[in-house]
C-alpha cells in the first residue's frame, strides 16, 4: 500500500518499528489524521484529529494506517491489556486505538496504550507482544 488520498495515517516517530515495545512513554496518544492532495507524490496535505491541517507534510514521515484484523479487534477490544512477560505495573493499561500499521517491511497490528499504572500516559506494542490481563 502507500499513501494515497483518504489514506488515514499518524506520525511515523511515535510507531517506528524501533518503537512498538512501549517506549517511549507520552504524555498523549499520537494524533490520527486523513490525507489529502497526495496522489503519488513525496507529500500530502494532512487533516489531524485535532482540526489542524498540515499541507505538504512529508510522507517519508507518516505512518499509513489500516484496519486490523477482526481477531485483534475481539480479542484486545474493552480489555486491560500487559506486555507479554512484563511484571511493571506501568506495562498495564487499556487500548485506545488499534490498528494495522503499513511498516516498510510489511503490516503489523499494534495498540497504543493508555497505562493503568501510577504515571498516567501512553505506549504502543505490537499486539503480538500484548495478552489479556484475566479477571480485569
Amino acid at each position: 500500500m502507500a499513501i494515497g488520498n483518504g489514506s488515514k495515517v499518524m506520525p511515523l516517530t511515535f510507531v517506528a518499528t524501533a518503537f512498538l515495545d512501549g517506549t517511549p512513554w507520552l504524555a498523549q496518544p499520537s494524533h490520527v489524521g486523513v490525507c489529502s492532495d497526495a496522489a503519488g507524490g513525496t507529500t500530502a496535505d494532512v487533516l489531524w484529529d485535532t482540526g489542524e491541517s498540515i499541507q505538504d507534510q512529508p510522507v517519508a514521515t507518516l505512518l499509513e494506517l489500516a484496519n486490523p484484523d477482526a481477531s485483534t479487534i475481539s480479542t484486545y477490544s474493552g480489555r486491560v491489556v500487559r506486555r507479554t512477560g512484563s511484571q511493571s505495573a506501568e506495562y498495564v493499561g487499556t487500548p485506545v486505538l488499534l490498528a494495522k500499521g503499513v511498516f516498510s517491511g510489511g503490516s503489523a497490528d499494534f495498540a497504543i496504550i493508555k497505562s493503568a499504572g501510577p504515571g498516567v500516559f501512553f505506549w504502543a506494542s505490537l499486539v503480538a507482544d500484548l495478552e489479556v490481563v484475566q479477571g480485569r
